[in-house]
C-alpha cells in the first residue's frame, strides 16, 4: 500500500477483529489521497472497516483512535446512538 499511498505511515490491524478492522496513520491533509487509501484498504475482501488518523494519533491505541474519531463525527463526541 505504501507504494500507492506515499503519505501512509502506519497500518494497524485491530486485534480480535480477524483483520476486518484497519487503522491507518497518514501524513497528509489531501482528501483525495485519504480517499484513495480508504478505497484501497476496503478493496481487500476481509476488511470491513477502515479508519484514517493523523500522525499525532497512535493507530495502535484504541482509546486515542476512538477519541479522535468521535471528535471528527458531526454531532459531537461518542458513538452512542441510543435515545
Amino acid at each position: 500500500m505504501r507504494k500507492e499511498i506515499p503519505s501512509l505511515r502506519q497500518v494497524h490491524l485491530v486485534p480480535m477483529t480477524f483483520g476486518s478492522h484497519v487503522v491507518m496513520s497518514m501524513d497528509t491533509d489531501h482528501k483525495g489521497e485519504i480517499r484513495r487509501a480508504l478505497t484501497l484498504a476496503l478493496s481487500f475482501t476481509s476488511v470491513k472497516k477502515a479508519v484514517v488518523v493523523d500522525m499525532d494519533v497512535d493507530p495502535q491505541d484504541d482509546q486515542e483512535v476512538g477519541v479522535g474519531s468521535s471528535h471528527a463525527v458531526p454531532g459531537g463526541p461518542g458513538f452512542d446512538r441510543h435515545p
